[in-house]
């Protein structure tokens, strides 16, 4: 295979597992947001980015809520959000972000070896029981260097998604703050 390829498909499927995180954690946060708009009576479930208007509406309905159980709700489920990123998506973008500071994946071909052993024949050990008999070439795909050198374009591109992630897992984090503490300041009211 050629290192074009193995790159290619080991830094996609890394990608690719990190956008299926993101969409679980959208869905999570949904969850989350979903229960104002489940206890407040709201039909429609609206971006995160629009929550905030929707927040002031909330001061209206909330003498009708029951607070305590909304807060603990709340809480619960953003906790959980908070554990699964720390649990799930954190981690796959730490691995991420140390292979581009690495530069480099190791070769799949040899296993980062840089030699690929290959059967050469048999040697007889004694009558009738023989031996395979092996010799090592240097890995055509690395070169014999045990790993595959990141592109600085692909290294600029990752990084770049890695940069995005973590702002998107910050400010997700920020909306459950604002609107815990919004839930907090209503509920002493």
């Amino acid at each position: 295979m050629k290192k074009e390829n193995i790159l290619s498909e080991t830094l996609n499927n890394k990608i690719i597992k990190i956008i299926k995180l993101f969409d679980t954690h959208e869905q999570k946060m949904n969850k989350c947001l979903g229960l104002i708009d489940e206890i407040v009576g709201m039909k429609e479930i609206e971006k995160v980015q629009s929550r905030p208007l929707k927040l002031l509406k909330l001061y209206d309905f909330f003498k009708k809520v029951d607070k305590k159980k909304l807060r603990e709700d709340f809480l619960n489920e953003s906790n959980n959000i908070r554990k699964w990123c720390e649990k799930e998506l954190e981690p796959q973008l730490k691995e991420l972000k140390e292979i581009i500071e690495k530069g480099y994946i190791k070769c799949t071909e040899c296993e980062g070896i840089g030699n690929i052993r290959k059967h050469s024949g048999y040697t007889w050990i004694t009558e009738g029981k023989k031996e395979p008999t092996f010799i090592y070439e240097k890995c055509p795909t690395c070169d014999g260097q045990g790993k595959i050198f990141i592109p600085e374009e692909a290294k600029s591109y990752i990084s770049y998604i890695i940069k995005i992630s973590n702002i998107t897992i910050n400010n997700a984090s920020k909306s459950l703050d604002s609107i815990n503490k919004l839930i907090q300041k209503l509920s002493s009211q």
